[in-house]
């Protein structure tokens, strides 16, 4: 493995620990316990991303986490609002914008300012 996807991957652990001891607290902070919910990640996978595979790949046994590879229509249509992080992949930026479209853009934009995370790959 290469140091770069070693470090990406190290990277990847750090920030779902992270959302994990985010989501910890405001489990124990609420009123009434409720179970401790899976980091629900979503990895775009749509034009401009050809490596978005591995990831899934990756992540099926890391506990905590539920991993759905998404697209640019999904985005348009509101999906992210299901997700505690995405991550998009390198490839190209031009294209995953162009398969976002304006609309798609805007609520990335409105996930990330809303506190929610973000891992963005190279593109």
């Amino acid at each position: 493995m290469t140091t770069m996807k070693v470090s990406s991957l190290i990277l990847l652990a750090a920030l779902a620990a992270n959302a994990q001891s985010n989501i910890t607290s405001k489990a124990a902070s609420a009123a009434q316990p409720t179970p401790e919910p899976a980091i629900r990640m979503a990895v775009y996978g749509d034009k401009g991303a050809p490596g978005h595979f591995h990831f899934p790949a990756l992540l099926k046994n890391v506990p905590d986490i539920q991993v759905e590879v998404i697209n640019g229509q999904q985005i348009r249509e509101g999906i992210l609002d299901k997700f505690d992080l995405i991550l998009l992949p390198g490839g190209s930026g031009k294209g995953q914008g162009d398969s976002m479209g304006p609309e798609g853009v805007a609520k990335l934009k409105e996930f990330v300012a809303s506190g929610k995370g973000y891992i963005g790959i190279c593109a």
